[in-house]
């Protein structure tokens, strides 16, 4: 009796890995499908997202509970997810925009010239 209860319970769990791996397998299709998109086309950052989320949710004691999933507050892994993103990319962008503004020789010499004497002399 308990051998034919292992036996149906392996069968069972291994098809229902089965079916979830088809179902991450079509999710992740989907990625280039929907590359065609043009506010989707960018495919790194989509990947970028899908895998940050399923981190966030599989490291983060609790949010893989219905609960968690389903209400939307600050602890909804959406919200946390897309903040970060988006945060992320306006730090990102701003430091690129500092980093080519502070690289800028012109810049140096503009900032670094005061009354006729220069503070640094590195790019004079």
């Amino acid at each position: 009796m308990q051998i034919k209860h292992v036996i149906k319970n392996i069968i069972v769990y291994a098809i229902f890995g089965i079916l979830c791996a088809c179902l991450t397998a079509l999710s992740i299709l989907t990625i280039p499908l929907a590359a065609h998109i043009s506010f989707l086309s960018t495919i790194f950052a989509t990947v970028f997202g899908y895998a940050s989320t399923f981190t966030y949710i599989l490291q983060t004691k609790n949010q893989l509970s219905i609960e968690a999933l389903t209400t939307f507050n600050s602890s909804n892994t959406i919200v946390i997810i897309s903040l970060s993103i988006i945060l992320g990319t306006l730090f990102g962008f701003s430091s690129g925009k500092l980093g080519s503004f502070l690289g800028n020789k012109e810049y140096y010499k503009y900032i670094l010239h005061f009354e006729g004497y220069y503070l640094f002399t590195l790019f004079a």
